[in-house]
């Protein structure tokens, strides 16, 4: 199967049309948005009425601007973390994807002060009590590892982001890819890579592929990169406990 994340930015705004002919362009079985925005004002209507993705699921903003968003091929079902601060952040969103036979648990990791640290610290914990199933880990995790992902000390969550790889998890990128560099993101010209997609050990020998699509962020439509990956779908399905 193939999976598309991607931080659309700020809803997408008059760049929706865009967004979307790069959705279709791509094919990918599931696709995940962050910064999405679910009311009615923000709907991308080529997407909520294309049967090409039937099924979907987004996060309550909670008082954020955007929310996280689901689209898939097939059924899954959205379930919690068992951690407030992820729950109740409209930031996190776990779904189980039994056609493809494991888990994504979708991340936003906040940036305002005072929210980033719990969050990732609740991260840290769901990654140890989920380290044995299929789960992938992905989304914009606003850090990474210090510096070969970029400047990220003043970032913070660094230290959050290596106790999940130390703790089982395999950033899959870097899996295929060993210590190069390449960045999702660019703030005054400064490259950082933030948008990771980090594998369970039982789910990462099933990753066929993980690769940035820098297209979309060259051609303005968003200020992320889209991280695409190819999943093995051939082992047994293990639900959470």
């Amino acid at each position: 199967m193939k999976l598309l994340i991607w931080n659309i930015q700020q809803g997408g705004g008059p760049r929706r049309a865009g967004i979307v002919d790069r959705l279709r362009h791509h094919d990918a079985d599931v696709v995940v948005l962050i910064e999405f925005i679910p009311d009615s004002a923000g709907i991308f209507p080529e997407l909520s009425s294309n049967p090409h993705w039937p099924h979907r699921y987004c996060t309550d903003r909670n008082g954020h601007d955007y929310s996280l968003c689901i689209l898939s091929k097939t059924p899954g079902t959205a379930k919690p973390a068992g951690l407030p601060v992820l729950d109740q952040s409209g930031l996190w969103l776990e779904t189980e994807l039994p056609a493809y036979e494991f888990s994504i648990g979708v991340v936003h990791v906040p940036t305002k002060k005072g929210q980033k640290r719990p969050y990732c610290d609740a991260l840290v914990k769901t990654a140890a009590a989920t380290k044995n199933g299929p789960l992938l880990l992905a989304g914009d995790f606003n850090t990474g590892r210090h510096p070969i992902d970029g400047d990220l000390k003043s970032l913070g969550g660094v230290q959050q982001f290596q106790a999940m790889l130390d703790g089982g998890f395999v950033d899959a990128w870097r899996q295929f890819r060993g210590n190069q560099q390449e960045y999702s993101f660019f703030r005054r010209g400064r490259g950082y890579r933030i948008d990771h997609a980090l594998a369970s050990r039982s789910l990462l020998s099933r990753v066929r592929s993980c690769d940035y699509s820098h297209g979309e962020r060259e051609d303005g439509m968003s200020d992320h990169s889209a991280l695409i990956l190819e999943i093995d779908g051939s082992a047994p399905y293990s639900a959470r406990p």
